[in-house]
């Protein structure tokens, strides 16, 4: 299936460079590159008849085509400040944009599930009062490409940003003090389990934990696809 993005480059081009993507040209442009390749016709006034015209083109559209031109409109209200929201397209896909960028800044991604927009939800209300430890402003729940994070009001006077840890609620086995948090690997790629009381505890597991000891030795046990294992027994 195509792309968003790709949809909206197609219709870019067919729009303002209909001549580049038209059958007729890259058909004899076809025709140009395999006499080159076979001796019988010279590359540079091939590329000269096309590129000329193609630069001068560019350097016209670079001043005519504005991103805000891309930004499809929708019927929904920014919470913030009252005026439209667009649809965007940025590096992971679709979201949605306050029209009145950069003088409002409300941003939120489009086709969350239920479950990704409860985990939102508990985090706005979690950390609502919450403030930045470096400038004192009030933190927001923002959502990146590993789900929510916390960054400061104050961007980009104060850019300090916050990971949200998930508890599990799992007292951790090997330090017998700490507990089981869901944490994120270095790039955000994968999930992992860790003790919050790292550095001290190094204990993690790639597995889920389970709130339920093993019935053989109470040690802790981890989802094993539909199964749970016990770390310590391995029953």
């Amino acid at each position: 299936m195509p792309e968003d993005i790709g949809m909206v480059v197609t219709d870019l081009l067919v729009e303002h460079f209909p001549q580049i993507v038209d059958y007729a040209f890259t058909a004899e442009m076809e025709q140009d590159l395999d006499k080159i390749a076979d001796g019988d016709k010279e590359w540079v006034p091939v590329i000269r008849a096309f590129y000329t015209p193609f630069h001068k083109l560019i350097k016209e559209k670079d001043k005519s085509i504005k991103k805000e031109d891309l930004a499809q409109e929708t019927d929904e209200v920014c919470e913030k400040c009252g005026k439209k929201m667009v649809i965007k397209f940025g590096r992971f896909g679709k979201f949605l944009s306050c029209s009145d960028y950069p003088n409002c800044d409300n941003a939120k991604p489009l086709g969350r599930d239920e479950n990704e927009q409860k985990e939102i939800d508990d985090a706005e209300k979690k950390f609502q009062d919450k403030k930045c430890s470096k400038c004192g402003s009030p933190m927001e729940v923002k959502v990146g490409r590993y789900g929510p994070f916390l960054a400061c009001s104050g961007y980009p006077k104060c850019k300090n940003i916050q990971s949200i840890v998930q508890p599990t609620g799992v007292h951790c086995p090997e330090c017998k003090d700490g507990q089981l948090v869901e944490r994120r690997t270095r790039k955000g790629a994968k999930i992992f389990y860790g003790c919050n009381k790292y550095p001290k505890c190094k204990f993690a597991s790639w597995d889920k934990p389970s709130k339920d000891p093993c019935p053989k030795c109470g040690g802790l046990q981890v989802e094993k696809g539909k199964n749970l294992v016990c770390v310590k027994c391995g029953k």
